[in-house]
């Protein structure tokens, strides 16, 4: 989609952050939450007194495993039945942190964020605050129904990431009914998925075209998503909420729907080329030690590391390797332009027997920085996933 800018926000000059490549750009965020977790100063984080008020399960075949989650708290008794209806109820905090649970009234946990949980989630939006640009995410635990949300119900352009959503849709109401076979669109939809291509992606939309049981716009409505997304363009706007919406239906589909085309198309979400949260939290750098300099700053830098300028000049992070196996199935989405930006990641984390929903949308340009931004803000989130019950 053309070569873009490496810095966020409407500034002309690019940042200390933009001059890093995307892997060390990525393992700043988590040196930054370290920094900061130690070196707190007033006004670098969000106010004191939103932080203090921030404080305040389904899982079928295809997700299963002996082992137990090392990260979950003490068993709950959470009653959740995973469901699209449900996430109408999650309040819509703006641009606060909050907790929430869909489980069964009295059988529920609102989770809470521990203070270095907290500082982390602040510290990763801190970038996209200070150029003043929109953030919206989700973050939730498929059995116990708890989560984290935050400004999801802005709407934003959603680029390539709507072609996971329509992919499902074709799995769903033309493959199923047998009204076209897996052969048939391959090899577009795997060009599609895993590689974003968009010439593929328009032919795939064509060729299912007059072949679903239902059309996309009826299968949005039932979806209670707008239906007018169907014509939005081929890369429509929409909101974090309706994006958790179209990625519970994939989970269910996924659930439920016939072996052969799943296993087909779990093949393809889950190996998605370009992955904001896959890097997050699977990492293909296991165990690498990445050294970052912190002693340069320009813009918005400085604001945020001058409290660790004086103690640091180079400080080193460790990505650690996952405790269980982690399998994600998502699709991103990306573009700068001059009136358009985006960079978005959304779909389903499997950790052992436990499945997530996370979708993270935000109106950034396109660039590598960029996506080791949004990977902060799922790192963040993956690392809080303790709190959200067991």
């Amino acid at each position: 989609m053309g070569a873009a800018p490496v810095y966020i926000g409407s500034h002309q000059t690019a940042s200390f952050w933009s001059r890093i490549p995307r892997p060390l750009a990525l393992a700043a965020v988590g040196a930054l939450v370290v920094v900061l977790g130690v070196f707190v100063v007033p006004g670098v984080l969000l106010s004191a007194e939103s932080a203090a008020a921030d404080q305040s399960g389904l899982v079928g075949p295809l997700f299963s495993s002996e082992e137990e989650d090392a990260q979950s708290e003490p068993a709950s008794t959470a009653e959740y039945a995973p469901s699209i209806e449900s996430l109408d109820a999650i309040a819509d905090p703006g641009t606060n942190i909050t907790g929430f649970s869909l489980a069964a009234e009295g059988t529920g946990h609102t989770p809470s964020l521990e203070p270095g949980q907290h500082i982390s989630l602040e510290a990763a939006l801190l970038p996209f605050s200070y150029n003043e640009r929109t953030v919206g995410f989700c973050f939730f635990d498929l059995q116990t129904g708890s989560g984290y949300a935050y400004n999801i119900d802005a709407e934003l352009y959603g680029a390539s990431s709507f072609k996971g959503p329509f992919f499902i849709y074709a799995c769903q109401e033309v493959l199923e009914p047998g009204n076209r076979s897996i052969s048939s669109i391959d090899q577009l939809a795997a060009d599609t998925i895993t590689w974003s291509d968009n010439t593929s992606y328009y032919r795939l939309r064509r060729a299912c075209d007059g072949y679903g049981s239902v059309s996309l716009e009826h299968w949005l409505s039932n979806l209670n998503v707008d239906p007018s997304l169907a014509n939005d363009t081929a890369f429509p706007h929409y909101t974090p909420r309706d994006s958790l919406k179209l990625w519970m239906n994939a989970y269910q589909y996924l659930e439920s729907g016939d072996p052969e085309i799943v296993e087909w198309a779990q093949q393809l979400l889950g190996s998605t080329e370009r992955s904001m949260i896959r890097d997050a939290v699977a990492p293909k750098e296991d165990g690498a030690e990445i050294a970052i300099s912190i002693d340069e700053s320009s813009q918005g830098a400085e604001r945020v590391l001058s409290a660790a300028d004086s103690a640091y000049e180079a400080y080193s992070i460790a990505i650690e390797e996952p405790s269980e196996p982690i399998t994600v199935y998502d699709k991103a989405g990306w573009i700068s332009g001059e009136d358009t930006n985006a960079t978005i990641d959304a779909g389903i984390i499997v950790e052992g027997d436990r499945a997530y929903l996370m979708t993270i949308m935000t109106d950034v340009p396109e660039s590598e920085t960029n996506d080791a931004f949004v990977s902060g803000i799922a790192k963040a989130l993956w690392n809080a996933r303790g709190t959200l019950g067991a």
